[in-house]
């Protein structure tokens, strides 16, 4: 079977405006789509669907005359816009937008159409990163680990907002350094994680020819800090967490079967959501209402 055709945004904007009765979700990613469909079928919001952004043919102009980054976030923010422009009436109740909210809540961002939903915290991952998950993915998945999920999370929480400060430095800087992987300076052992900090800055900035500006880029990394916000889930990059978490399991599980791959390790991961942590965010109750809204 070849792959589905892309909608365009007039087919859409036209079948809204016909049938102002349809209720459909845009994500960033497959894994966002999978996650959203699940827990909506959960809680009864049937006929639903729930496309990846990609199943819209978006003009690059659109992303660019937004001015929005090129990248799956940049263009689901582009869509709503488009759709902000274009939508009437009862029609603005058919689509869903979801997207990151990135760096948004700690450093603010721009004003969105009230179709367009971000997530509560950094990005979709965050919704995995609680006690109530990790239990079950430490107990159940892993048959149980060395250390609580109280002090995986207090280990893995001190490092990822290091990691998330530094790249959000490169990127406020607008310094367009290439990201290099953190194995090399951060260590696990029996439950606890050494991270060489000043050694990854160090070889990040080397590694980009940009070691002369480690001043400013320490400088940058100290403002951020200023910003963040209490809840560490809001300053933690979701592909850094499934990394490092996996590492982290690898040293504390008592069966590591789930651990072989990280494909593996994240399906088994989003196989572990909890649904009332789920309802307690604004973000799916948000989504939820939208779609079940004049049904």
């Amino acid at each position: 079977m070849g792959p589905v055709p892309r909608k365009t945004v007039e087919e859409l904007c036209t079948l809204y405006e016909l049938e102002p009765t349809v209720r459909d979700v845009f994500v960033e990613g497959a894994d966002d789509k999978a996650f959203l469909k699940w827990y909506l079928e959960q809680r009864g919001a049937s006929g639903v669907s729930v496309f990846e952004i990609d199943a819209v043919e978006l003009p690059p102009e659109c992303v660019i005359d937004a001015d929005c980054e090129d990248g799956r976030r940049g263009r689901v923010i582009a869509f709503g816009i488009v759709l902000n422009e274009s939508l009437q009436g009862a029609s603005r109740e058919c689509p869903t937008l979801v997207c990151d909210a990135d760096t948004d809540n700690t450093l603010g961002g721009r004003s969105l159409p009230e179709f367009v939903v971000c997530t509560d915290f950094s990005c979709l991952e965050m919704y995995l990163f609680n006690e109530s998950t990790f239990a079950k993915l430490m107990n159940v998945v892993l048959k149980g680990c060395s250390v609580p999920p109280s002090q995986a999370l207090q280990e893995l929480s001190a490092v990822l907002v290091r990691l998330w400060i530094i790249k959000t430095a490169n990127h406020e800087e607008q310094m367009a350094m290439t990201w290099m992987p953190f194995d090399g300076c951060c260590r696990v052992n029996s439950g606890s994680i050494a991270f060489d900090e000043s050694e990854f800055i160090k070889r990040y900035l080397q590694k980009n020819g940009q070691q002369w500006q480690e001043d400013r880029f320490r400088g940058a990394m100290q403002r951020i800090e200023q910003k963040c916000r209490a809840d560490a889930r809001h300053q933690i990059n979701g592909h850094h967490m499934m990394t490092l978490t996996r590492k982290y399991m690898q040293s504390v599980a008592s069966d590591k079967a789930a651990l072989v791959t990280e494909g593996a390790f994240v399906r088994c991961l989003y196989g572990c959501a909890v649904e009332s942590e789920l309802d307690g965010s604004s973000m799916f109750s948000t989504v939820l209402q939208r779609v079940m809204s004049g049904r």
